[in-house]
């Protein structure tokens, strides 16, 4: 009685791993893969997430600066009004026009 190799090889695999487990193998490695994808590396939805409020933060910045750029770029126009920039120079730095006299008022209560 002759037995091919090929025989031989094949029977215990087939005793050892049934299809059942064949099944359960693949869907245990599916489902490690799955979390890998959704838990792990660059592509995850962890990174997703992060990426995602990232960007939120970021765009909020931009809206905070285009408006600090509008300031700025209306602060320039009034700098070049010299009314405005009379009034400036009075309030911010109490400068006055020649000829002028100025008062400064004193509160005594204060001091004491």
């Amino acid at each position: 009685m002759k037995v091919s190799k090929q025989r031989v090889l094949r029977r215990p695999i087939r005793e050892f791993v049934s299809r059942q487990k064949i099944g359960r193998i693949i869907a245990v490695a599916l489902g490690l893969w799955l979390l890998w994808i959704l838990l792990a590396g660059d592509t995850s939805l962890v990174q997703l997430w992060k990426l995602k409020k990232e960007n939120t933060e970021i765009l909020e910045e931009i809206g905070r600066l285009e408006g600090r750029l509008e300031d700025l770029a209306t602060e320039e126009d009034n700098l070049q009004n010299p009314e405005h920039l009379e009034k400036l120079a009075r309030e911010e730095y109490g400068m006055i026009r020649e000829g002028e006299t100025a008062y400064r008022i004193v509160d005594t209560e204060a001091e004491e």
